[in-house]
């Protein structure tokens, strides 16, 4: 699957601070059973939906960043890394959350990480996703 171009887009949804907060809230109600103890946020926009499940869930937080852009113009044809994943997930339960799912392949790239870097088990979320 190629990564969305924002030129095409289409059918577009605007979400309002109130929308943001009720899907932070049913995004935070979906991940509690599975207790994470760090929340990993995709930087740049992934970090509004981390940064509120971290505080409802009570757990770490982290940023990282990997990214095709530059500037915001798609520049590399794979996700490259600008700050990775901390050492702090070894053993612990991890989240990482974006606000956009476009391949999946950010979220998978992050929790394969995680998992090399020894989390004991990850769950990917995103607020929203598109195709």
């Amino acid at each position: 699957m190629k990564p969305y171009h924002y030129a095409h887009r289409f059918g577009i949804r605007y979400i309002s601070w109130d929308d943001f907060a009720s899907l932070a809230k049913r995004l935070a109600e979906l991940l509690e059973p599975y207790q994470p103890q760090v929340i990993l946020g995709v930087a740049r926009a992934g970090l509004f939906p981390a940064t509120a499940l971290a505080c409802s869930l009570r757990c770490e937080f982290f940023p990282i960043r990997l990214t095709r852009r530059m500037n915001d113009m798609v520049i590399y044809e794979n996700p490259v890394w600008k700050t990775p994943v901390p050492h702090d997930v070894e053993g612990k339960m991890v989240s990482v959350v974006d606000d956009i799912a476009d391949t999946g392949q950010t979220l998978s790239m992050v929790a394969s990480r995680a998992i090399e870097l020894g989390a004991h088990q990850v769950v990917t979320a995103s607020l929203v996703a598109h195709s």
